[in-house]
């Protein structure tokens, strides 16, 4: 009995060790899981959202809510899947949020690859073949921008060259035609040889907030059994955005997967009771993740959080 008491212990060292050097992380524990669920549950209970049931964090509607919640539907966050979806024109445009359809002011009109984040995880998390395709013809339709030449806007609505790759790999899961050229012709050592130097030399801002949710998104992708043609380099660049900024859960989890120091770091940062923040015309001016404290934020970038590494919003 003992002698099988001594191989079953040296087995599970073995074992141990041999995850440490693969990188792989221990499971969450029960408590660990318990606590980061109470903490989601008490979050809902403040996020706000607009009287469209659409998200925010200062005014509705609001700037940036396109990007997030469609990370939060992506996520498994359900509620936020409609406000995505109906902020898409009949045209197949999108706004960054559906009350600003029919604006004449340019800044709110304004599209960037920021909120085309949010658009592509929703087409991820729901499989909307339809918009998918509506989507991609109007950005032809416009010499492939993601909104209309203006004056002051024009930059922010150009596509980069990595945007095809990935691109490509939903419209194949979704078994749509790749008949747009940039589509087809993509070349993957632009982005093989440009995202990893993207990712060393950004700033550890808003710009390496959207890399991680690229990642997470091809990682989403691939869990609905798509093909991700460059998987390797987005595995890398997981690593190296953590290296940069250690102390984001988010980025722990994306390079480590589901682990108790990404976990501690979410119940350390994400506050347990609605924060007192500034009011500015009769709405809360809560902290965007990138610009902090996390104390002061909305609770909705912290809620994606908990999803992500729970693997679930239940």
């Amino acid at each position: 009995m003992k002698i099988i008491l001594i191989f079953s212990v040296f087995l599970t060292s073995l074992v141990s060790i041999a995850n440490s050097r693969a990188g792989i992380q221990p499971a969450l524990k029960d408590t660990t899981i318990a606590a980061l669920k109470q903490r989601r549950a008490l979050l809902r209970t403040w996020a706000p959202k607009c009287a469209d049931g659409s998200l925010t964090m200062h005014t509705c509607p609001f700037y940036d809510s396109i990007e997030y919640s469609g990370m939060l539907c992506l996520s498994g966050e359900t509620d936020y899947c409609d406000p995505v979806r109906r902020a898409q024109g009949s045209d197949g445009r999108w706004y960054r949020s559906e009350g600003f359809m029919g604006s004449s002011n340019p800044d709110v009109l304004s599209f960037s690859n920021d909120m085309d984040r949010g658009v592509w995880a929703y087409i991820v998390a729901t499989g909307d073949r339809e918009a998918a395709l509506r989507y991609m013809n109007y950005t032809k339709s416009i010499g492939y921008h993601l909104c209309p030449k203006t004056e002051t806007h024009w930059e922010a609505c150009s596509m980069r060259a990595t945007y095809w790759p990935f691109a490509r790999d939903v419209f194949e899961w979704l078994g749509l035609p790749l008949d747009h050229r940039k589509m087809k012709d993509y070349k993957i050592w632009i982005d093989t040889i440009y995202s990893p130097i993207e990712a060393r030399l950004q700033p550890v801002t808003f710009q390496m907030i959207l890399t991680a949710e690229h990642v997470y998104t091809l990682r989403k992708l691939k869990e609905k059994g798509a093909k991700i043609h460059n998987e390797g380099t987005y595995a890398r660049i997981a690593k190296i955005i953590h290296k940069r900024d250690p102390e984001n859960p988010f980025y722990d989890f994306l390079a480590n997967g589901p682990n108790e120091g990404a976990a501690e770091k979410i119940l350390r940062l994400c506050p347990t009771t609605k924060p007192e923040v500034p009011v500015v015309n009769g709405a809360p001016q809560y902290t965007e993740p990138a610009n902090g404290p996390w104390e002061k934020g909305s609770g909705h970038y912290c809620i994606f959080m908990i999803n992500a590494i729970l693997g679930s919003a239940i």
